[in-house]
Formats: structure tokens, C-alpha cells, sequence
């Protein structure tokens, strides 16, 4: 029997970017967790918080994290693979584990951090190189950025994300004052690093076009709340803790989906839109070339001249509907069955066995959230 441990932490919900990508992955893995069992007597574990108990069905066993987990070390079953999900899982494997490998992020801390959150993140990240042998990241624009900061004697595996689609999700409409109007697109955390400045300021020059804004109701999007109800902009809106159905109505009315962020190890939000064959725009920073492909508009600079002078044009109906098709498919190179699988590859790579007979069903749909 060979036991592998998928280790999510201590989160009690699965909002926001880590959330997303730990259930999609382990949706995928509840979805061959029989297969694995049948033909190569592996079990799947999955270390989360006892509240989330469950959430992928009874194809897995389930392992609570505390935070106690941190510092102590427990008891648990035998693994012959523990897998962090994120670096930023400090919590450790149960005793007597035998490998252990983790997905690094990003290395934002380097671009946005300075002093002492500076040098937590370099202590996190180094952290995680030295408890660990083996290691993967979501772009290769991470791996290349370690492998400057950081001296790693392994080899960096490069697993992208996927990005799911919801096309076919049931569409809610959240728009208040402006419906049935041009809109554009901005959806994120919206902490410094997401810039959304630049997008505020072209929304002042820009009186004649909305801007809707959307994230989770966290202290940065409560600042911006704060900020619109100080300086009211009446083609501003700002929409928070949206659901699904509401998410995937604004990415298929928009007129385009703007994202100017400065620090990125994937991005999923400019993909999702580019499911819908949106015109894409982004900074030219970090991951998101990467992502983005030549499918997107990039902003050279982002004073509200330059960053006007890129969007309008693309918007035009011709050039929109021109660029859908190339759009879409930039967008199909990232799901989550691939990610799954490929995360699937590297267990057998590391534990010396072959996991390539295991079929994946599609079981790319809307998880919904939990907690």
C-alpha cells in the first residue's frame, strides 16, 4: 500500500486564488482515487480543516489540520508522499513520513515587500527549499525567478494551473446603475500589488465608459469600498463576495476584462475572461506574459492616455470579435484535468511508480465554495 498525503492547511473556506486551485485539484484527485486504489494500492489522503471534512466525497480519507500542527509533531498515517499545496502551509507532515514535496506560488514578497515582510517571505520560501526534496511551480516565470533568488540543488517541476470555464454557468445579473451599458472588468483581492489605481484613474478621465470592480470582502476591498463611498464615481461599481452565477454574467457582458497587476504567479482571472473570448488586458509584469499569450493587450504604461489608447481600439466591434477564437484558445491551454494529472505524473515521477494509465473523467465544472 503506498499512502499519499495532499496537504491544503489550515484554510476554513475555499475563497479566493489558493482556495480555488487546492479544490479543483482535489476534485480531480476524488474523481480517480478508485482507479489509483484498484491498480496501484494508493490511498489519497487530504490534510484540511475538520470543517471542510468531506467536501470531495468518500473516494479520499480525510486528515484534520491544527494549527498546533505547526510546532508538534503528530501522529498520523504512514506517507509515502506528502504534498503541500502552497508554501505558505507551515504545518507539518505526520511523523514518519518519507518524501514530502511542495508547490511554490510566487516569489511577490520580492516585488512588493520591503524591510521586515521583506525578509519573511525570503525566510518562508527558504523554508520550504530546505523541508522539502522535491518541489513544483505554476509558471515557469516562477521557477526561472527561484532559480535567481534561491540556490535549489532539485529539479523545479512547472505545473500550470488551470482556469475553469463558466460558459455554461447559470448567469446572474449583480449590476446596479448602469445595466445594459459598456462596462469593464476588474476582478481581485485588490491589494497594492493588484494596481487597481491606474484603473481608478482612467475611470475619472473616462466618464463615457463604466468600470465595474469585484473581489472578496477582505480589508483591501473594504478599503476601496471606503475609498468610493468618500469619492463617489458615479461609472464606478463595486461588487463584493460575488457568486459564480454573478461572476460569470460580468465576465460574458463586459466589454473587456482589465488587469493590470504588478506581481502574478499565474493569474486566473484574465483566463476565466478569455473564456468568453474577452479582449484581455494586462501589465507586462512578472507571470502574465506567460499566461496571456500573444491572445492579450498588454499596457506599456499606465497613465490614462497610454492605457485609454490600448483599450479603445481593441474594444471596437470588429477588432473584438476578430480576436474571440484566438482569445478562447489561449484560454483551453490551461485546465485543471491537465493540472491534475500532471501534479499525478509527479507523484509516480518521485515515488518511482507510473501513474499514466489513470483516466480522468471531465470534471471540469463550478465547485462551489464551502464555508
Amino acid at each position: 500500500m503506498v499512502n499519499i498525503g495532499i496537504s491544503i492547511g489550515k484554510a476554513c473556506s475555499f475563497h479566493a486564488g489558493l482556495g480555488e486551485y487546492a479544490t479543483q485539484l482535489c476534485e480531480r484527485y476524488a474523481s480517480v482515487a478508485s482507479q489509483l486504489r484498484s491498480k496501484h494500492g494508493v490511498e489519497l489522503y487530504v490534510h484540511m480543516h475538520p470543517k471542510l471534512h468531506g467536501a470531495f466525497g468518500d473516494g479520499l480519507h480525510y486528515l484534520s489540520a491544527r494549527r498546533g500542527q505547526r510546532f508538534l509533531p503528530w501522529l498520523g498515517p504512514k506517507i509515502d508522499l506528502w504534498h503541500r499545496l502552497d508554501h505558505f502551509n507551515r504545518l507539518k507532515a505526520p511523523l514518519g513520513t518519507r518524501r514530502s514535496a511542495v508547490t511554490i506560488h510566487d516569489l511577490n514578497y520580492a516585488y512588493s515587500k520591503q524591510g521586515h515582510s521583506h525578509m519573511k517571505g525570503v525566510q518562508r520560501v527558504q523554508r520550504a527549499l530546505n523541508r522539502h526534496q522535491y518541489f513544483a511551480t505554476i509558471s515557469h516565470y516562477v521557477k526561472a525567478d527561484i532559480g535567481k533568488q534561491f540556490p535549489v540543488d532539485a529539479e523545479v517541476e512547472v505545473v500550470h494551473n488551470g482556469a475553469r470555464s463558466l460558459v455554461e454557468t447559470v448567469e446572474r445579473d449583480p449590476i446596479g446603475n448602469f445595466a445594459g451599458k459598456p462596462f469593464l472588468f476588474h476582478l481581485s483581492r485588490m491589494s497594492p500589488s493588484k494596481n487597481v489605481g491606474p484603473i481608478l484613474d482612467l475611470a475619472r478621465a473616462w466618464p463615457e465608459m463604466n468600470f465595474v470592480f469585484a473581489g472578496p470582502e477582505r480589508s483591501d476591498t473594504l478599503a476601496m469600498r471606503n475609498l468610493l463611498k468618500e469619492s463617489p464615481l458615479p461609472n464606478v461599481e463595486l461588487h463584493l463576495s460575488i457568486t459564480d452565477e454573478e461572476k460569470a454574467w460580468l465576465y460574458a457582458n463586459c466589454a473587456g476584462f482589465v488587469f493590470p497587476s504588478l506581481t502574478e504567479g499565474f493569474g486566473l482571472p484574465p483566463i476565466e475572461a478569455m473564456h468568453f473570448g474577452k479582449p484581455v488586458f494586462l501589465s507586462e509584469f512578472t507571470s502574465l506574459p506567460e499566461v496571456g499569450g500573444a491572445a492579450a493587450h498588454y499596457f506599456e504604461a499606465f497613465d490614462v492616455e497610454s492605457m485609454r489608447a490600448l483599450i479603445e481600439p481593441a474594444l471596437a466591434p470588429e477588432a473584438s470579435a476578430a480576436n474571440a477564437e484566438i482569445v478562447r484558445a489561449n484560454a483551453a491551454r490551461f485546465n485543471w484535468d491537465d493540472a491534475a494529472r500532471n501534479y499525478l505524473c509527479l507523484y509516480g515521477k518521485w515515488l518511482g511508480l507510473d501513474f499514466t494509465d489513470i483516466e480522468f473523467p471531465m470534471v471540469d465544472r463550478v465547485v462551489e465554495a464551502h464555508g
